[in-house]
C-alpha cells in the first residue's frame, strides 16, 4: 500500500514537472500590461505603415530576444565586489549573445526587402554562427546557445513580415489574433489556479478576432477561410509557447524578448502558408 502511494506521488510530481516545462507561468513583475499595450499599438502602427516599418520593429525585438536567449545559457549572474573583473565565461557568453542578437536582428530586415532575401538569411544564419564558433576553436555543442538565439526569434519574426508583404488584411488578422491570445493568456493565466486556464483564455481571444473577421471577410478572405485560419491559430499559439521553452535552459529564464514572440513561433509560419494558399 505504501509502495503504491509513493508511486502515485512520484507520478503526480513528474506530471507537475512536465506541465511546468510546457505551460509557462506568466511573469507579473514590472509594468507588463503597459508594455503589452505599447507593443500592440506599435505593431498595429507598423503594419499599417508598411512592410519596412514592421520589419524594423520585429528586427529590434528579435535582436533583444536573441541576446537574452544566448545569455540565459551562460553562467549564472553573480555579484562582484567593486573593482573585480568578470570571469572569462561571462565575457565569452556576452560576445556570443551579441553575435546572436546581430544575426537575429538582421534576418527580419531581409524579409522586409524580399522573400528570397529572407530565405537566404534563414539559411545563412546557422552557417554564420557555426563559422564564428569555429574561428574561436569551439565545437558544435558550444555553438548551440548562439544558434538558439540567432534562429528562434527569426523563425517567429520573418513569417510575420512576409505575411504583411503578402496581404495587409492577413497581417492585421495575424497580429490582432495573436495579440489577443497573448493578452488573454497573460491576464487570466497570471491569477489562474491551473496553468492551462491562461492558454484557454487566449484561445477565446483568437475566436473573438476570428468571428469579427468572418463577419466582414475582407478580400481575399471568405468566412470559411477565416474560420479555418482562426482554428489553426488557436492550436498553433499554445504550441509556440511550448516550443519557446525548449530554446531556454529553464522555462522561466529571463527572456522577455522571446516571450513577446513565442506565440508566433508556430502560428506565424503556418498562417503565412495558409495566407499564401488563400491569396493564390
Amino acid at each position: 500500500m505504501a509502495t503504491a502511494s509513493a508511486k502515485a506521488a512520484s507520478t503526480k510530481a513528474a506530471t507537475t514537472d512536465t506541465r511546468r516545462r510546457l505551460l509557462v507561468e506568466p511573469d507579473i513583475t514590472g509594468p507588463r500590461v503597459r508594455m503589452g499595450v505599447l507593443w500592440f499599438l506599435l505593431a498595429m502602427a507598423a503594419v499599417t505603415s508598411g512592410r519596412m516599418w514592421i520589419s524594423l520593429l520585429l528586427g529590434a525585438v528579435s535582436a533583444l530576444a536573441g541576446y537574452q536567449i544566448t545569455k540565459a545559457w551562460g553562467p549564472p549572474r553573480r555579484k562582484r565586489k567593486k573593482g573585480t573583473k568578470r570571469s572569462r565565461g561571462e565575457d565569452a557568453i556576452k560576445v556570443d549573445a551579441r553575435v546572436a542578437a546581430g544575426v537575429a536582428g538582421v534576418v527580419p530586415l531581409l524579409a522586409g526587402y524580399s522573400t528570397g532575401a529572407a530565405g537566404a538569411g534563414l539559411i545563412l544564419a546557422p552557417i554564420l554562427v557555426i563559422g564564428y564558433h569555429a574561428t574561436k576553436g569551439g565545437t558544435f555543442p558550444s555553438a548551440v546557445p548562439t544558434l538558439f538565439g540567432a534562429i528562434a526569434p527569426a523563425l517567429a519574426a520573418v513569417p510575420i513580415v512576409l505575411t504583411v508583404r503578402l496581404n495587409l488584411w492577413a497581417g492585421l488578422f495575424l497580429i490582432m489574433a495573436v495579440s489577443l491570445y497573448d493578452a488573454g493568456s497573460f491576464l487570466y493565466g497570471s491569477g489562474a489556479g491551473a496553468r492551462w486556464e491562461g492558454p484557454v483564455a487566449g484561445v477565446i481571444g483568437i475566436l473573438a478576432v476570428t468571428f469579427t473577421m468572418a463577419v466582414f471577410h475582407p478580400n481575399p478572405f471568405t468566412p470559411v477561410s477565416v474560420a479555418l485560419s482562426g482554428a489553426i491559430l488557436a492550436v498553433a499559439c499554445p504550441l509556440g509557447q511550448i516550443m519557446a521553452s525548449k530554446f531556454l535552459p529553464v522555462p522561466d529564464a529571463k527572456a522577455r524578448g522571446l516571450r513577446r514572440l513565442d506565440a508566433y513561433l508556430v502560428a506565424a509560419p503556418v498562417f503565412y502558408i495558409c495566407a499564401t494558399i488563400i491569396t493564390s
